[in-house]
């Protein structure tokens, strides 16, 4: 079962409001999706994601940081 959460990324160190985004994670994969399509889906074992504060969380996938600000952080973190 694939959990989905709403939000916005953004390159590491930009500002602003970010892209939107949806970052669904399966049990087996982590898939980030725009408006304009899918950037794309990871192995598991290709991502780490960690609090960076502020509501905001650090994603690696595989060698690419982004910043993922979750529209409920706390649903988001709890996941």
């Amino acid at each position: 079962m694939s959990q989905v959460f709403d939000g916005s990324i953004l390159l590491s160190g930009e500002t602003g409001p970010g892209l939107h985004a949806t970052f669904e994670r399966g049990s087996e994969f982590v898939r980030l999706l725009t408006g304009d399509g899918e950037l794309g889906t990871w192995e598991d074992r290709e991502v780490a994601v960690a609090p960076a504060g502020k509501g905001e969380f650090a994603l690696e996938l595989g060698g690419e940081n982004l910043t993922f600000r979750p529209s409920s952080p706390s649903a988001f973190a709890e996941a």
